[in-house]
């Protein structure tokens, strides 16, 4: 039988009282590194303060705190306390305020959690005081929060039902943040014990991650799967990374990191010389990582190819790139890709694709513009079931796109308080309950491809466009910001089909530059994947919406074209 978090968490600090947890590292500021005993510790403070202000075991606890040791604290005193908690991220430079406030709103409403755990400089910011009187706001940084020991023995999250919930992870869209993940204790170990052999881990493993703890990247790889392993962690601000991405190559050399992960944007981030420059590589030593996992769809080989060329003198090895396909509702990973291999990718028709939804392998001759290079996700864990559906709901055989749908023993029990969503996204095969995921793949050689969302698909006179390709390309172009760049259909009444609208980022200023940079685009396009492209325009860097995940938000941006036009 599967254990509680709580009681994982103390038979560690038993077994291991002065093993390295987790190290948080911050600018300017020494690094801090927990032992197990110490986490424990003052995670049990934690819990008695909120205990003490009436929070107590089964409620929800939202956590609006900045990277550092409160929330770390914060976090495993309302697991010990038998409470359910989850992370929503804080304001951000692009968010209004008001928006912000009403997002969260929005998601207290459904989730009606018992309190909200921050700090009051991040408060104030955000103006959440304006919440207090729908919400308890708990100041974790008041003086009352660090006085007194414990009274009680907090036996509530030890015991607590391993079929219980454990935590709600919340979706990272651009608008609402209403979508709870409800994960039970047991189906987060059996991700665990499924996703530890896909990866081999390992006492000699140290992960190192720079990513947010509200994303279930973030979340469960580089936080509950370390802590609750028995594996050192090196936690850095996910704000000074993007500042100083070469923090995350000083944290690997120095702590001898050997796991990290990355959605693909920052593989393009830090092979771009303008961000991690030479000089400052010095004494970087890159030989103890055995896997740099590329876990954001869509993947790209041209971004991990970048990467382990610009990175390769200082140690990293292109067998230490893998690909893992991944999601909240399933705790974390779905697929993963081998280690100490090269990544597996193919290159199909790209007309048979976007006409007929077949993955067809060109032969050796015939790979020109016409085709496009896909990434292997890998292959599912032991414990998950694929399944590719066409639109009725039907399996398709090897080599069909269609609706990728999973099943397995760590799924979500619930989308929280929505069960008409939960009920959405579901569908039997074969009287065996399968989530239907929103994206588009297909399997070959029992490894999965990702071609796609499915509510992202462009119809355009009768073809089958992935955005993600048209992004993919437009992003080549000279000029363009790698990684920055959106493509979504748009109707047209003039033409009675959707037409291909690409807004890209770019530093160019000049106004015949910009139009150079968007004919180029088009010419790109359009030479590459037979799609015509009109509707191209060029915004400076910062102009597109991103998830909270830090992925380009599709759905947000096309909205804020229209609402322009």
């Amino acid at each position: 039988m599967n254990p509680t978090l709580a009681q994982r968490l103390r038979e560690l600090a038993s077994l291991h009282p002065h093993r390295p947890c987790v190290t948080i590292q911050q600018a300017d500021i020494s690094d801090v590194t927990l032992t197990y005993a110490e986490l424990l510790a003052v995670s049990e403070l934690r819990a008695q303060w909120l205990l003490s202000n009436e929070v107590c075991a089964g409620q929800i606890v939202i956590n609006i705190l900045p990277h550092g040791l409160a929330l770390i604290h914060a976090y495993w005193g309302e697991v010990l306390l038998g409470c359910v908690p989850s992370i929503l991220p804080t304001l951000s430079d692009k968010l209004s305020p008001e928006k912000y406030r009403a997002d969260v709103n929005a998601l207290i409403q459904v989730t009606q959690p018992a309190a909200i755990v921050t700090d009051k400089a991040t408060a104030d910011a955000a103006g959440l005081d304006l919440l207090s009187n729908v919400i308890r706001i708990l100041y974790i940084d008041a003086p009352s929060c660090d006085t007194g020991t414990p009274t009680q023995r907090l036996s509530d999250g030890s015991t607590h039902n391993p079929e219980g919930i454990a935590l709600l992870q919340h979706s990272s869209g651009s608008t609402g943040l209403q979508k709870g993940v409800a994960l039970t204790h047991t189906a987060i170990f059996n991700q665990l014990l499924a996703y530890q052999h896909a990866i081999n881990l390992g006492e000699q493993d140290v992960i190192v991650s720079w990513l947010p703890l509200y994303h279930d990247m973030g979340l469960i790889a580089c936080f509950i799967m370390p802590i609750l392993t028995g594996i050192p962690v090196v936690l850095l601000s996910p704000f000074d990374w993007v500042r100083a991405p070469i923090r995350l190559f000083h944290a690997i050399s120095t702590y001898r990191g050997t796991l990290c992960w990355l959605p693909n944007f920052a593989f393009n981030f830090m092979a771009n010389p303008n961000r991690v420059r030479d000089r400052d590589l010095k004494n970087i030593d890159l030989t103890s990582l055995r896997g740099v996992i590329n876990c954001s769809e869509p993947t790209y080989m041209a971004s991990m190819s970048k990467f382990a060329l610009r990175f390769s003198q200082f140690g990293l090895t292109t067998s230490a790139l893998c690909v893992c396909y991944a999601m909240a509702e399933n705790v974390f990973a779905v697929t993963q890709s081998g280690f100490g291999v090269p990544v597996k990718s193919e290159t199909i028709q790209r007309e048979l694709l976007m006409t007929q939804s077949a993955a067809v392998i060109t032969t050796i001759e015939s790979k020109t513009q016409e085709s496009v290079v896909m990434l292997s996700a890998g292959r599912p864990l032991p414990n998950v079931h694929v399944a590719i559906l066409d639109s009725t709901l039907t399996p398709l055989g090897d080599r069909h796109v269609g609706e990728i749908a999973i099943h397995s023993n760590c799924m979500l029990s619930s989308y929280y308080n929505r069960a008409n969503l939960t009920d959405q996204a579901f569908c039997n095969i074969n009287d065996v309950r399968h989530f239907l995921t929103g994206d588009l793949g297909y399997l070959a050689d029992g490894e999965l491809f990702i071609s796609g969302r499915k509510k992202d698909l462009i119809i355009c006179a009768g073809k089958n466009i992935y955005p993600q390709d048209l992004e993919q390309l437009a992003g080549e172009v000279h000029g363009v910001h790698p990684g920055r760049v959106v493509a979504f259909g748009w109707f047209d009444d003039r033409t009675g089909t959707e037409e291909v609208v690409i807004i890209a980022e770019s530093g160019e200023t000049d106004a015949a530059a910009v139009a150079t940079i968007a004919d180029e685009i088009r010419g790109t396009v359009s030479r590459n994947s037979d799609v015509l492209v009109r509707l191209v325009r060029i915004v400076p860097p910062g102009s597109l919406i991103k998830t909270g995940s830090g992925k380009i938000a599709r759905s947000a941006n096309k909205e804020r074209y229209v609402s322009q036009l």
